[in-house]
């Protein structure tokens, strides 16, 4: 009896990967921005909104091509994206709570995230494909 191997995962396309980058280097952006011009707390708080920005970004496109893929496994995918909900937001009420970071760093640091994705869709172009002849 032979298992047929399910199929090794896509490397992320290229659209993807440079939004990616786009929200890392925007993150690290702000960090320093807000390091330079409001202390070593508001860099911190930046930092870490931006790195919650960037990873959560990563694991949005491993879902989203996970559930994309069909199969067995796109279920599967699915409840990961409800875990990494659930996780992004407890994640923040505990920095919050704890008194890591203030709200306004934080969010200014995971606006790196929507920001970095337009960038990236502009450096890229966004499609691949060429646009229709005119009629």
């Amino acid at each position: 009896m032979s298992v047929t191997p399910e199929p090794a995962p896509r490397p992320f396309d290229a659209p993807i990967v440079t939004s990616l980058v786009a929200v890392g280097a925007i993150a690290v952006v702000f960090a320093i921005a807000a390091l330079v011009l409001g202390g070593p707390e508001s860099g911190l708080g930046v930092a870490v909104g931006g790195l919650v920005a960037t990873l959560n970004f990563w694991l949005f496109a491993h879902i989203g091509r996970g559930v994309l893929s069909g199969g067995k496994r796109s279920r599967a995918w699915a409840l990961v994206a409800v875990a990494k909900f659930l996780l992004l937001f407890g994640g923040a009420w505990l920095l919050l709570r704890a008194g890591l970071t203030a709200p306004l760093t934080l969010a200014l640091g995971y606006g790196a995230m929507p920001l970095g994705i337009t960038v990236g869709m502009f450096v890229r172009g966004g499609h691949e494909e060429s646009p229709p002849p005119p009629p």
